[in-house]
């Protein structure tokens, strides 16, 4: 059992690293090809259809590299395409060390990127119906299953291969990535105040319009109170619009 449990070992880490992990002995070297080929093409598959715009920044062999770095250094757990989309974005983010070919918002393009596939397949486990303003004012609400707030430094929604920034904005780049009515990944450039906004809610399911209310006006004092409810108003009025907040339903 040692030995074959050896065998396996050393056929896994020549697939995973065949550079600098010898073959099995006894295994000739056009069979083992098959197994490399298939299970490093898998995997470049997977990270090629799930980051397109990542992809495109790169030449075909530095990304076979970054693939292939991948590959040899992150232990994935799973082979469905949406987790190993998801361990590539862990990878970047905590074990892989940027070289000078890599884009400064590598990370954050990666995770923009993953978070657009994760609302594109994720499926609603609760039926939250879409309201409007004034049923708002009566309702307890909620932040739509299929709605994603985010923070950046970079503006990852226009970065490709004519726009590619080498430093961060000053005030970062909020967005929602949410799926619209008509079943489309979309997503919604919004403000500071914004970001709060749904922060709460989203910290708060089934809170009520007049407390979230409240909550706003006591962290904006240098405003009036006039201006804080129209303000509020029209962003919330927006949300509802796109079904990115909701009525909640428990």
């Amino acid at each position: 059992m040692t030995d074959f449990t050896e065998i396996q070992q050393a056929f896994a880490n020549h697939i995973r690293d065949p550079e600098n992990a010898a073959m099995p002995e006894g295994i000739e070297n056009r069979r083992m090809k098959i197994y490399r080929d298939l299970f490093f093409n898998n995997v470049l598959g997977f990270i090629t259809s799930g980051f397109p715009v990542l992809n495109s920044l790169y030449n075909e062999e530095d990304w076979q590299r970054l693939a292939r770095k991948f590959f040899i250094q992150h232990q994935c757990e799973s082979p469905i395409f949406l987790d190993i989309s998801e361990a590539f974005v862990e990878f970047l983010a905590n074990e892989y060390q940027p070289t000078a070919i890599d884009p400064p918002f590598l990370v954050e393009l990666a995770h923009y990127e993953w978070v657009e596939l994760v609302i594109s397949i994720k499926q609603e486990l609760a039926d939250y119906p879409c309201i409007d303003i004034e049923q708002a004012k009566e309702q307890p609400l909620v932040i739509a299953e299929t709605a994603w707030p985010l923070h950046y430094q970079y503006p990852v929604h226009q970065i490709s291969n004519e726009y590619q920034p080498q430093q961060p904005t000053t005030e970062g780049t909020g967005l929602v990535v949410y799926r619209n009515k008509e079943l489309d990944v979309d997503f919604m450039l919004v403000n500071p105040a914004t970001i709060q906004l749904l922060g709460l809610i989203q910290a708060n399911p089934g809170c009520l319009y007049q407390d979230i209310l409240q909550t706003v006006q006591q962290s904006m004092p240098q405003f009036t109170q006039e201006q804080i409810e129209s303000g509020f108003e029209q962003t919330l009025s927006g949300l509802l619009a796109r079904g990115i907040v909701r009525q909640y339903c428990s």
